[in-house]
């Protein structure tokens, strides 16, 4: 389940979209709403949690003992990655659970992402995925683009 809030300066913006929001249905039912709520009492935690299991593994991959297949690392939590200092100021809690990491475009580079996870989506339009390979999602295809990024991201 989604839950957010829409906020807007303009009241004839904001009367229109509470309008649409009536005539399509667009709330939750009751059940949602408790469900929803009774998740928000955990969130801080499973924030936390996510976040320190990125630095991690995001440390792990960047360190000696990274598998040779992996050439580079993208974390805000490494001093190193763009955005490290103002992430620092902005996230005092952690630097988030999202990361990156690129690895080489061999069998080696594959079966490593394969035997790093149990399951290897070629999509990133779902919610319920650990890793994304975006260099082979339907789309890249479409667009008849060769494989050539090795860019794999861990989602929380």
């Amino acid at each position: 389940m989604l839950g957010g809030a829409l906020v807007v300066s303009d009241a004839d913006a904001a009367s229109r979209l509470k309008q649409e929001r009536t005539l399509t249905g667009a709330t939750p039912g009751s059940l949602e709403v408790w469900l929803l709520m009774r998740s928000l009492r955990t969130l801080p935690l499973r924030v936390e949690a996510q976040s320190r299991g990125a630095e991690q593994l995001a440390a792990w991959l960047a360190g000696p003992e990274a598998p040779d297949a992996v050439i580079a690392v993208h974390h805000p939590s490494l001093p190193w990655c763009e955005g490290h200092a103002l992430t620092a100021t902005q996230m005092p809690g952690g630097y988030g659970a999202m990361l990156s990491f690129e690895v080489r475009l061999s069998c080696s580079g594959r079966l490593f992402a394969v035997q790093m996870v149990p399951i290897l989506y070629h999509a990133t339009a779902q919610t319920n995925h650990m890793l994304a390979h975006q260099a082979a999602s339907p789309s890249a295809f479409k667009r008849g683009s060769p494989i050539s990024n090795p860019l794999l991201k861990r989602c929380p």
